[in-house]
């Protein structure tokens, strides 16, 4: 009784997170998003219900053709989703894959499996494995002519697809061990696929951190290059652009992006964004100063600031006041 239900514990365990993943994907509320979605669910109701059947013979007919036609249909959803490009597909794909999904519903409408098992039993659900098998195929060749321009994306529908099919798989050796093994290995590959993902991900974050590691700006050079970039930026005045973006100083100072945030963290100890602040605060201590006819606004603006809120707040933590207050408290000394 126990091996059991810690079988079915662990079999059920992987559904349900999938369908947790599932309801993910419908937050990002976007169309690539919503087919994985759909095609999370469609596998998960599929494991699902030959998970209660492994365990209940006594199962009712209609959860039983529901799972065999989610098969079908999840088939369906993983060509779309592979299908779709920037998140859309083809008018005529949409229009097959709704269609195929009404006949789909209609036909198990007018034949149930309950009324027809005959039938389900030794034709459809054949019928269903063959044409799910066509979809995957179908979808491995869609994903050979798919643009490359989105490597993100395509690393995920390569990911997707290499995992549906695993599943598929699993469920066909164990028609010929124990059915309950098709579950079992959907349950692994799940879980074995989010410890390959979060195991890349940390892989990644070390080669950063060791190619960065090799690339350390030598001590020596930093002083020298932190002169540079002081008399560049007080020369051209490139701080007062409110959209300057570390990639744009670096190409007009001629140097990589890496290195310009690495010799701003490693020999400042501040961040881009930080550093550049410093340099408006002082420009608008001037302008506090020698004009009195400005508007305090205005000054923030031509400082490079893009608003009121962030000229007042950045000014006030480094100074300890606000701008009106700066500007009076000269007024009062002078």
């Amino acid at each position: 009784m126990f091996d059991s239900k810690l079988l079915f514990f662990f079999s059920a365990l992987g559904v349900f997170n999938v369908l947790l993943l599932a309801l993910y994907c419908f937050t990002k509320a976007k169309t690539v998003s919503i087919y994985l979605g759909l095609l999370l669910i469609a596998i998960a109701i599929r494991v699902g219900v030959s998970c209660f059947y492994f365990f209940d013979k006594g199962l009712s007919p209609i959860i039983i053709q529901l799972g065999l036609m989610a098969n079908l249909a999840s088939g369906l959803f993983l060509f779309a989703f592979i299908s779709s490009n920037n998140g859309k597909i083809l008018r005529w794909q949409m229009n097959l894959l709704i269609a195929s999904l009404w006949v789909l519903f209609l036909f198990g409408l007018l034949y149930p499996f309950s009324s027809h098992f005959r039938t389900w039993d030794f034709y459809v659900r054949y019928t269903f494995h063959g044409i799910l098998t066509l979809l995957v195929l179908t979808s491995y060749l869609k994903f050979r002519s798919l643009d490359r321009m989105n490597d993100t994306l395509i690393r995920l529908k390569y990911f997707v697809l290499g995992s549906f099919t695993l599943v598929c798989l699993s469920f066909v050796v164990s028609l010929y061990t124990n059915y309950v093994l098709g579950p079992l290995l959907f349950s692994l590959i799940f879980y074995g696929a989010v410890f390959l993902i979060l195991k890349k991900k940390q892989l990644i974050k070390t080669v950063v951190r060791k190619k960065y590691a090799n690339r350390k700006i030598q001590e020596a050079l930093a002083p020298d290059m932190l002169e540079q970039l002081n008399s560049f930026l007080i020369d051209t005045g490139l701080f007062k652009n409110p959209n300057l973006k570390v990639r744009d100083l670096a190409t007009e100072l001629n140097i990589p992006e890496h290195q310009l945030s690495q010799l701003l963290n490693d020999n400042l100890k501040l961040g881009f964004s930080n550093y550049i602040n410093n340099y408006r605060v002082e420009e608008a201590k001037k302008m506090l100063l020698v004009n009195n006819k400005i508007t305090i606004e205005a000054i923030g603006y031509e400082a490079g600031f893009n608003s009121k809120a962030s000229f007042f707040t950045t000014f006030k933590a480094r100074t300890g006041t606000t701008p009106n207050q700066f500007r009076k408290q000269k007024l009062v000394q002078d």
